[in-house]
């Protein structure tokens, strides 16, 4: 089955490559006007999860599967066929997780886009598993990302993982990211430096090594979290130039509670 989510035409993305729509699981699209699909909504996915604009590239002998920057594994580097679930979305969808516990990593590479629990849901959405952000100006909102996962999927066993090769700026927001094998929130990625992370309203609580660790940010700002039960709480590495902490409540995490590298 097809299922194409957003405007026909030709679109550019920063700091990405181009993709066609081709995917497999249970995914229902709401048109909107001018034939945009704003809405993206999931349920019954599992094992590991790509959302991308497109997937296949047409050539004279049929459609060629595109390569993504799915890390980890050897160069880093995985086939649209590797995945067992693939969402079209296009920057500006919202993308609406069922209120379920899904057993997968999922992969973002749709810039400016809204991940969060679908309205109604009897219960937030849960990703048992990592969720990798590999685009620029995405907002997780309102789901829980939770361990422990012990690296099925491929997962690296962290909760959130953002790419400073692809993000400039990420949101994430009422967000629970619990008993994670490794980190709640990690930055992973061989090069780059993001302008700015926001963590706002979430609980980041029990995780095997930091809570929120950054590397190569311009701006960390944490608000309004709790972040308790790690081995560190904060841990501000390399190249932060600013860290913002505003009414939190981090404490009870092992070694340090917020630590950051001068």
């Amino acid at each position: 089955m097809i299922v194409r989510a957003g405007v026909t035409g030709e679109r550019s993305l920063m700091r990405a490559v181009r993709f066609c729509a081709l995917w497999s699981a249970v995914i229902v699209c709401t048109a909107a006007v001018l034939g945009v699909c704003a809405d993206v909504r999931i349920g019954n996915a599992s094992g590991r999860v790509i959302v991308a604009p497109e997937f296949y590239r047409e050539t004279r002998d049929g459609p060629v599967p595109l390569e993504f920057p799915a890390y980890p594994g050897e160069r880093g580097i995985k086939s649209t066929d590797w995945f067992d679930t693939r969402i079209a979305a296009q920057p500006g969808d919202v993308i609406y997780l069922a209120g379920e516990v899904f057993d997968m990593a999922l992969w973002v590479f749709t810039p400016n886009v809204v991940v969060t629990t679908a309205p109604g849901a009897g219960m937030r959405a849960t990703i048992q598993g990592t969720l990798e952000i590999d685009a620029d100006s995405v907002t997780v909102k309102g789901v829980n990302v939770v361990g422990p996962h012990a690296h099925r999927y491929h997962s690296g066993g962290h909760g959130i993982e953002i790419n400073r090769m692809f993000v400039d700026t990420v949101r994430i927001e009422d967000c629970r990211i619990e008993r994670n094998d490794w980190m709640g929130i990690h930055v992973i990625g061989a090069r780059g430096e993001i302008e700015e992370i926001r963590v706002v309203d979430c609980i980041v609580a029990d995780n095997g090594s930091f809570g929120v660790e950054a590397q190569s940010v311009r701006r960390l700002i944490i608000e309004s979290c709790t972040i308790t039960g790690n081995r560190e709480g904060v841990h501000a590495g390399s190249y932060v130039s600013e860290l913002i902490l505003i009414d939190n409540d981090i404490t009870g995490n092992l070694e340090h509670n917020v630590w950051k590298k001068e």
